[in-house]
C-alpha cells in the first residue's frame, strides 16, 4: 500500500468520525488541511459531498460527487447520491438519469428506485411513484421510508385501507417511527375516525416532539372533536401544543378542549357546586384553589375567550367575590395562578363580562387607593393589582410602569402593559398612504381604532409554502390563464386587520413579498408587533383606504380582501379599485357576507335597534348580551342561538358581528353580475373545512359545477347556513 493510500485512509477515518458526530463544518475545515493528492480518493470525496449536503451546500456537494464519480464511475451508490443532489436542486431529468445508471450497475439496489419514486411524487405523478416504491419494497421489504411513502401515495388515490395496513405493519416493526404514527393519524382522520387520529398524532408528537408538522396535525385533529371522557395522559400533550406559537389557532380548539376539561372530576364538581349555590363563599375559595392547580385550564384562560356560558358565570362570580373579599387573598400564593389567569381571560375577551354598579364603584375606589400607595412609595399586594387587571387593562394606568418589574406578575404585565407600549412605539414607524377622507371609511376606521379586530395570541402558519400555481391546483381553482410563470409574487392584503390574514398569506406563498394595508393604525401596530414576534420578514404594513390604492402606483400578482369590501359604502367601487391594481392573469381572493346566511345577525340587529341610549359602545354590547342571557327576557328564547357563536364572547368580535357601523350583504347572483361587469372570472370557493364542498359535489353528481355560481346559488337555497361565515372565493383577471 502506498503512502498516499495510507494518508487517504487516515483522513477518511477522521472525516467519517466527524460526520458521524454531526460536525459537518468540521469535515469541511479538515478538508482544507488535506494535501491535493489525498483528495484523489472516491470515499473521501463522498464524505465531503455528504457533509455539504447536510450543510445545505448542494452545489458544492454536486462538485464533490462528480469528482468521486470520476474516480470510481462504476459505483452505483455515487450515482444514486449525485441523483439525490440533483433532485434537491429540482433538476429532475438529471436526477432520473443518475438513478437509472445506478440501477443498471446494480439492478437489485433498492435506493435508486425509492429515489425515483420521490422524484415522481414531487412532480405529482402519483401512480408512477407508487410503482417505484413498490419495487423498492420488493427489493428491501424493511425499507422504512419506502414503505412510508408508498402508504402516503396509496392514500392519495383513495386506497386508504391499504395505506393503513402498510402503516400498521410499519409501526409494528418500528415502534419508534414517529412518521408512521403521524401518517396513521392522517389516514384515520380522512375516514372520520377522529378519536383514533388523535391517539396516533399524540403518539407521533411524543416520539418526535420537535417535528412541527406533527403538532400541526394534532391541532387540526382536535377541531370539532368532543370528548366523552377525561384522559390524564393527554393533558400534558395539550399543554405542550398550546405552548407552541405557530402550530394551531386556540380559537379553533377552545370548544374541544373545554369539552375535555369538563370531563375532569375537579371541573365538573366545581361547576355542579356553583350551580347549586352560586353565592357560597366557601365554594368560590374551593374553586379558586382547585383551578389554580390545573395548568391546562390556566393556559387556555391566557390564550383566548371561553365561548361557554357556564364558565362565564363562574368567572364573573369569582371576579366579584375576589373584588369584595380582597383581604382574604393577600399573600395567598396558592391561588395567584388562577387570579392571574382570570385577569388574562378578561383581557383577551376585552372585558365583555357584565359589571354591576357596585363593582364599578369599588374598582374606581381601588384604583384611587393604588394611586395613593404608589405616590407614597408603599407596597401593594399582588392580589390588588390582579383584581384591577380583571376589570381594566393595566396600560390605562400611569403607575403600571412602576410595577412592571414584579416577577410574580411578569406574564400579566407583559400582556396588559408591555405589549401595548410596544404598539404605541410602532405607530411612528407605519407609513401612511393618504389621509382618509371617505365618510364611511372614517367611521369604520374609528370602530377598529377603538376595538381592533380580531385580538389573538397564537395562530397556525402554513408549514410548506407553495407557488401560486401549486396553490391553485391544491384548491382546484379553474384558472383561465396559467400562473406557472409567477415565481416571486407581489401580494396585496387589502384590509389586514390585526395581522392574522397577512401572516397566513406571507407563510402560504413561496418567495412572496406582501403589502398589507388597513384603515386602523391600532390594528396595524398590533399586526406589526405580532409579525415581529413570529419572525416574519416579508410583509410591509401601510395605513390607508382601499379607495386610495391607485396612489401606490403598483400592480400585484395576488390581491386578497376578505371581510372588508362589505363594510364599504359602495363595495362595487372598492372591488373595481382592487381589480385595477391586479395584473392581467393575476388572482384575487375575496370574502363577502351572505345575505341568506346572515339572517340571524339581522334579527339581532333588529333587537339592538329597538333601544337607544347614550351609553358607551362597550356598555351597549354588555346590555345586548344581558338581554339575551336573561331567562326572563323575551329575547332569550328568540336569539339564544347567537350564544353558540364564538364572536358572542369577545368585545371586538361581538361589536364586529352585531354593532358594525356599516354592513352590506350579497347573494351569489349579485356577485355573479358584479364579477362579469369587471371581467373577473370565478375560479372556485375556498373552504376552511371540506364538508360543504363535498356535499355540493354529491348533490351535483360531480365536480363540473364547482365554478357555476348559479349552481351554488341553488345549493345555498337548500342549505342556507352553507356560508355562515362568509363567501370566500377566488377570481382571475382576464382582460
Amino acid at each position: 500500500m502506498t503512502d498516499s493510500n495510507l494518508d487517504a485512509n487516515l483522513y477518511l477515518k477522521k472525516l467519517i468520525k466527524l460526520y458521524q458526530f454531526g460536525d459537518y463544518s468540521g469535515v469541511i475545515s479538515l478538508v482544507t488541511s488535506i494535501e491535493g493528492g489525498v483528495l484523489d480518493n472516491a470515499p473521501v470525496q463522498n464524505v465531503i459531498a455528504a457533509a455539504n449536503v447536510q450543510l445545505g451546500r448542494l452545489e458544492a456537494a454536486y462538485t464533490h460527487y462528480e469528482k468521486s464519480l470520476a474516480l470510481n464511475p462504476k459505483d452505483p451508490r455515487i450515482h444514486n447520491n449525485l441523483g439525490v443532489v440533483f433532485a434537491d436542486l429540482k433538476y429532475f431529468p438529471q436526477a432520473l438519469n443518475c438513478f437509472n445508471k445506478a440501477i443498471v450497475l446494480m439492478p437489485d439496489y433498492s435506493e435508486p428506485y425509492f429515489n425515483i419514486g420521490n422524484v415522481y411524487r414531487e412532480q405529482g405523478l402519483t401512480q408512477k411513484a407508487i410503482n417505484k416504491y413498490q419495487i423498492a419494497v420488493q427489493l428491501e421489504p424493511k425499507h422504512i421510508d419506502a414503505n412510508n411513502n408508498l402508504g402516503v401515495e396509496l392514500q392519495k388515490i383513495g386506497k386508504v385501507d391499504e395505506a393503513i395496513f402498510l402503516f400498521n405493519k410499519l409501526v409494528s416493526d418500528n415502534p419508534t417511527y414517529a412518521s408512521g404514527f403521524n401518517n396513521l393519524g392522517i389516514a384515520h382522520k380522512s375516514q372520520g375516525r377522529l378519536d383514533d387520529a388523535l391517539a396516533y398524532f399524540a403518539k407521533a408528537v411524543t416520539l418526535s416532539p420537535n417535528e412541527t408538522s406533527f403538532w400541526r396535525n394534532l391541532g387540526q385533529s382536535l377541531v370539532g372533536l368532543h370528548f366523552s371522557k377525561y384522559d390524564k395522559s393527554l393533558e400534558h400533550i395539550f399543554i405542550s401544543l398550546l405552548n407552541k406559537k405557530n402550530t394551531h389557532d386556540p380559537h379553533m380548539l377552545i370548544r374541544t378542549l373545554l369539552s375535555f376539561l369538563r370531563k375532569n372530576n375537579i371541573v365538573s364538581r366545581n361547576i355542579d357546586t356553583f350551580v347549586e349555590d352560586p353565592q357560597c363563599g366557601k365554594a368560590y375559595f374551593n374553586l379558586i384553589k382547585d383551578f389554580s392547580s390545573m395548568p391546562l385550564l390556566i393556559k387556555l384562560m391566557e390564550l383566548c375567550p371561553f365561548p361557554d356560558l357556564q364558565f362565564e358565570k363562574l368567572f364573573t362570580g369569582c371576579r366579584k367575590f375576589i373584588l369584595f373579599n380582597l383581604d382574604k387573598f393577600e399573600d395567598n400564593q396558592e391561588s395567584i395562578s388562577f387570579l392571574i389567569a382570570l385577569a388574562m381571560q378578561c383581557y383577551v375577551n376585552e372585558y365583555i363580562y357584565e359589571e354591576s354598579t357596585e363593582e364599578k364603584s369599588h374598582v374606581t375606589w381601588l384604583v384611587g387607593e393604588v394611586n395613593k400607595r404608589v405616590l407614597a412609595n408603599k407596597n401593594i399586594d399582588d392580589s390588588v393589582i390582579v383584581i384591577i387587571a380583571c376589570y381594566r387593562p393595566l396600560h390605562q394606568f400611569v403607575w403600571a410602569s412602576d410595577l412592571v418589574k414584579n416577577n410574580t406578575l411578569s406574564v400579566l404585565f407583559n400582556r396588559q402593559f408591555v405589549e401595548s407600549i410596544a404598539e404605541k412605539q410602532i405607530a411612528d414607524t407605519i407609513p401612511i398612504l393618504k389621509t382618509i377622507t371617505d365618510d364611511t371609511s372614517r367611521l369604520v376606521q374609528m370602530q377598529y381604532e377603538e376595538n381592533s379586530y380580531p385580538r389573538w395570541v397564537n395562530m397556525a402558519l402554513v408549514s410548506h409554502a407553495m407557488t401560486i400555481s401549486e396553490l391553485a391546483a391544491d384548491l382546484e381553482l379553474a384558472v383561465k390563464i396559467s400562473l406557472s410563470t409567477i415565481k416571486q409574487p407581489k401580494i396585496l392584503v387589502a384590509g389586514c386587520g390585526t395581522g392574522r390574514h397577512s401572516l397566513l398569506t406571507a407563510s402560504r406563498f413561496k418567495e412572496s413579498s406582501v403589502t398589507a394595508i388597513d384603515l386602523s393604525l391600532n390594528s396595524i401596530c398590533y399586526a406589526k408587533r405580532k409579525t415581529d414576534e413570529f419572525d416574519i420578514n416579508n410583509i410591509q404594513f401601510l395605513q390607508g383606504d382601499i379607495l386610495d390604492l391607485a396612489d401606490l402606483n403598483q400592480k400585484f400578482d395576488v390581491v386578497e380582501s376578505v371581510g372588508v369590501l362589505h363594510h364599504m359604502d359602495q363595495p362595487e367601487i372598492g372591488l373595481e379599485v382592487l381589480a385595477d391594481i391586479l395584473k392581467t392573469g393575476g388572482i384575487m381572493r375575496l370574502g363577502l357576507y351572505s345575505h341568506r346566511a346572515r339572517r340571524g345577525v339581522v334579527e339581532a340587529r333588529e333587537l339592538i335597534a329597538k333601544y337607544s341610549s347614550c351609553h358607551t359602545i362597550e356598555e351597549e354590547i354588555r346590555r345586548f348580551r344581558t338581554l339575551i342571557l336573561d331567562d326572563d327576557s323575551d329575547y332569550q328564547n328568540k336569539l339564544s342561538f347567537v350564544t353558540e357563536w364564538t364572536d358572542f364572547f369577545s368585545m371586538s368580535e361581538c361589536r364586529d358581528l352585531f354593532f358594525h357601523v356599516k354592513e352590506n350583504r350579497f347573494s351569489l347572483l349579485q356577485i355573479k353580475i358584479l364579477l362579469e361587469k369587471l371581467e373577473l372570472s370565478f375560479l372556485g370557493f375556498e373552504f376552511n373545512v371540506s364538508s360543504v364542498k363535498d356535499e355540493f359535489i354529491k348533490e351535483s353528481q360531480g365536480r363540473s359545477s364547482l365554478v357555476s355560481l348559479d349552481a351554488w346559488h341553488e345549493f345555498e337555497m337548500r342549505h342556507p347556513d352553507a356560508f355562515i361565515g362568509m363567501y370566500q372565493f377566488w377570481v382571475q383577471k382576464i382582460a
